[in-house]
């Protein structure tokens, strides 16, 4: 075989350049020009296009000779096969903490490389990308790269706390792999676009070995809508890749990238209406006011729901049975239009959100916007929750007692024989002089403890023996119960939908009077009391 000669020409190794300033016809003001369009080192410029660096005020010459010497400082030139795969054992490859993951990528995720992770949204793409920030600070002998992590996030996902989590797991210190994660928010597609051509820098002087973008195409899919903006939007997803890709292969660090997925017009069997976007739009669904309750029975607001959260949910597939389900991640956007729903409670959704109504005598799924007022929509009615009951504070209602004549014949002679003055004994028992004198001569009814200071006062141990219970109007023998049941949960919700609670009773309105006795013998079960119902005049309740 004939000898295969160097591309160079020489035997001798380039030299190394280390910034930009040291090639030849990058001046101060070049330089600083190239860095505002995202290239400050020596390995961006090698990886650019010339048409790239026109608008820093230089030829298309100039910038062919500025990208040659950049490529021959860092040895990128024509090279045999063989040589490449030596070259290729310089590349890396990062552990996800998975060994059966790990297997099918052959040893895990490979540096100058691109990764897509694509699925419907909460299968956990981001909880992964979340592992790999951590795992790329573990040694190498471990699966890491020893390095540190750049986290581009579109869709408001990155969660610190994770990250803690993860550390503390592998038994690393959660604060040093938290320093280690350079972390930016992307508001837009353009403000996306800029992060990454502006990442080299921040690449080299941090030691990234790992860049993530979570993801990548949710600001593109929202902003480029339509068919004929197709086409711009792939051109811009395109160049932003190849951006990506050159970072990957010029700090051999591991490049990842999250994506939806979206529903396929042409299959026959998919569903029939899809959001525009595809799954995309799952992200916008509920208020994060709305209350959800969790597996225990608990009640907690939507905005406060985390991995690993188990909540009560509805299966599908069991004739929409209750049953438990874990959250597996929940995202914050913002909802271009908020639906107010009232079906004897209030639900604020996006126009996209799905509910189940009634049409016929079937069940079918149907998005808010399609709602019409007169739809009956199904809800479960009764949720099982396993655990105990909840036990509610102690209160303690006043309770009042009148003296029996025995009792206070008893009571005022044990007084005359013991000296007590009726100013001592107005002091001890808390009431006025007048008072006192009534709950003595004339059977006025007062508290318990009143009586019960009195018996201490005088040592008459069966003075309460004495004492009968006092009922009015004002004053009613009420129930308190000590933990949450269903007729006092009932009792309450209705209290707080259409009651009026004024200071020394409670008000409920409703045209229909079943409802009102159905409640009315709730609250007599619950508390003991009995309501009355009557007509409010001029009103049809």
């Amino acid at each position: 075989m004939p000898a295969r000669k160097s591309t160079s020409g020489t035997g001798e190794e380039p030299k190394r350049l280390e910034s930009i300033e040291d090639l030849a016809g990058v001046g101060p003001a070049t330089a600083e020009k190239l860095k505002e369009l995202g290239y400050h080192t020596v390995e961006s410029l090698a990886t650019a296009a010339v048409k790239e660096l026109v608008p820093a005020g230089i030829s298309e010459k100039q910038a062919a000779k500025i990208i040659s010497q950049a490529r021959e400082s860092i040895s990128i030139a024509f090279i045999p096969a063989d040589e490449l795969v030596k070259m290729r054992q310089n590349v890396l490859r990062l552990t996800t903490g998975s060994k059966t993951i790990d297997e099918l990528l052959g040893g895990g995720l490979e540096t100058q490389t691109i990764t897509e992770f694509y699925g419907q949204y909460g299968v956990g793409k981001s909880i992964l990308c979340h592992q790999l920030c951590v795992n790329v600070q573990r040694p190498q002998e471990q699966g890491g790269l020893d390095g540190g992590a750049l986290y581009i996030d579109t869709e408001q996902t990155f969660r610190p706390e994770w990250i803690v989590r993860m550390a503390n797991h592998l038994g690393m210190d959660p604060d040093a792999a938290a320093h280690n994660i350079i972390y930016s928010e992307a508001y837009n597609s353009d403000h996306q676009i800029l992060l990454l051509e502006k990442a080299d820098r921040i690449i080299k002087e941090n030691r990234v070995r790992l860049i993530i973008v979570d993801s990548l195409t949710a600001h593109f899919r929202s902003e480029y809508l339509g068919r004929e903006m197709l086409a711009e939007r792939q051109q811009k997803i395109n160049k932003h890749m190849h951006r990506l890709s050159r970072l990957a292969r010029a700090f051999n660090t591991v490049a990842v990238v999250t994506n939806q997925v979206m529903a396929r017009p042409d299959a026959f069997f998919s569903m029939a209406v899809e959001a525009a976007g595809g799954h995309i739009v799952a992200h916008t669904c509920l208020h994060p006011d709305t209350l959800v309750q969790l597996a225990d029975g608990s009640i907690t607001k939507v905005s406060a729901v985390h991995n690993p959260l188990p909540l009560v949910s509805i299966d599908l597939r069991e004739g929409l049975q209750a049953a438990t389900g874990t959250c597996t991640g929940a995202w914050k956007t913002e909802l271009p239009e908020i639906l107010r729903i009232r079906a004897g409670f209030e639900i604020k959704a996006s126009p996209n959100h799905r509910f189940f109504k009634l049409q016929g005598l079937e069940i079918v799924e149907v998005q808010a916007r399609d709602l019409r007022v007169g739809d009956y929509l199904a809800y479960p009615r009764r949720f099982e929750v396993k655990g105990t009951p909840q036990r509610i504070p102690m209160v303690r209602p006043k309770r009042f007692y009148r003296l029996t004549k025995k009792g206070a014949e008893h009571l005022k002679s044990t007084l005359r024989a013991d000296h007590v003055s009726r100013a001592r004994l107005k002091e001890a028992a808390g009431l006025t002089e007048r008072t006192l004198r009534r709950v003595l001569n004339r059977g006025f009814p007062a508290e318990r403890k009143t009586f019960e200071t009195l018996a201490e006062l005088t040592g008459l141990r069966n003075l309460l023996q004495e004492c009968v219970p006092y009922y009015s109007c004002k004053h009613r023998e009420v129930h308190i119960p000590t933990e949450l049941t269903p007729g006092l949960a009932q009792a309450l919700g209705y209290v707080l939908g259409d009651g009026d609670i004024g200071e020394r009773s409670i008000r409920l309105r409703d045209r229909r009077l079943q409802v009102l006795r159905s409640y009315m013998k709730i609250f007599g079960e619950t508390f003991g009391v009995k309501g009355s119902i009557s007509h409010i005049r001029g009103r049809r309740c």
